[in-house]
């Protein structure tokens, strides 16, 4: 019984990764043995959604920036990794109008699909490099708005120079190079080094952390105030009613963004349906001023 009591916090932080792992290759053997070709398409594009997510989740559970720039990384880079395995012949014909200083070493380029990734990656380098002096600069909601602005410039910047990224039209010629099997090894092994990251990242804090206690250092620290009485007294429940609701307002108030975006897409639906949202969002904020739920005192 002691034996269990002390494996109990070691099943808690392991048992997450594990059963995400076994619901992969569970998902893996039921779309490989039982279906079609549409459906390995859907299960290859989910493992790669997955390995997208947790990357994401590593930079901003340590950063504390929701960074939104990072997919505009990794679209250069699948971009320009695509560009460079791209047959020549079919380059040719796809890309009539790029410009001649870039369609020059652009064209005739051929790399293995290995190199090509390499290639794509030092280029989303160098272009992170390139737009991370002004965001370093930020921090908090500022950082990801920033980040934000940055992938809407790249999001126009490929919509609208067709003569070097197509637009809108799909990539001709791809090697298709990715299997299932990979893509699973490929997710599993996303998932390892996530829980390695984080697990290695406090098991080396809590043994290189300097211990120097003292009373100061021991004490509750509340916004820089003196405590004054017991952690655990009871707080009013406005407090948590305005916490809720400015957590619901703000995060209704970041669809715009994509909105916004997509505007010249959803034209009229796209308006009437946004008309529709800022109705049901006024009505929501005129009942809690009703309530009362804005008053503080």
């Amino acid at each position: 019984m002691t034996a269990l009591r002390r494996a109990e916090p070691a099943a808690r932080v392991a048992w997450p990764p594990l059963a995400l792992c076994a619901f992969l290759v569970i998902t893996w053997a039921l779309v490989d043995g039982f279906g079609n070709v549409v459906y390995k398409d859907t299960a290859v594009r989910l493992f790669l959604t997955l390995m997208i997510v947790l990357g994401l989740q590593m930079f901003s559970g340590n950063s504390g920036v929701l960074s939104f720039g990072h997919i505009a990384f990794m679209a250069i880079g699948a971009y320009m990794s695509a560009l460079l395995t791209i047959p020549p012949e079919i380059k040719k014909f796809t890309y009539l109008s790029m410009p001649s200083w870039l369609g020059s070493w652009i064209l005739p380029a051929t790399l293995s699909p290995l190199e090509a990734t390499l290639a794509g990656a030092g280029v989303a380098t160098l272009f992170a490099l390139i737009t991370a002096a002004p965001i370093v600069r930020l921090a908090g909601v500022e950082a990801g708005i920033g980040t934000l602005a940055l992938l809407i410039i790249v999001y126009v910047f490929d919509v609208q120079t067709s003569a070097i990224t197509r637009g809108t039209s799909t990539q001709i010629g791809v090697p298709q190079t990715t299997t299932f099997v990979a893509v699973l090894a490929w997710a599993l092994i996303f998932i390892a080094v996530a829980f390695a990251f984080g697990a290695g990242t406090l098991v080396l804090s809590y043994f290189a952390q300097p211990r120097l206690p003292d009373p100061e250092k021991m004490s509750a620290y509340e916004c820089g105030s003196e405590p004054f009485s017991d952690a655990r007294m009871p707080f009013p429940v406005r407090y948590y009613i305005i916490a809720m609701l400015f957590v619901i307002f703000d995060i209704e108030i970041i669809f715009l963004y994509p909105w916004a975006v997509a505007f010249d897409k959803v034209v009229i639906v796209g308006m009437i349906e946004m008309i529709i949202f800022i109705v049901l969002f006024v009505v929501g904020y005129v009942y809690a001023w009703k309530k009362g739920a804005l008053e503080w005192d």
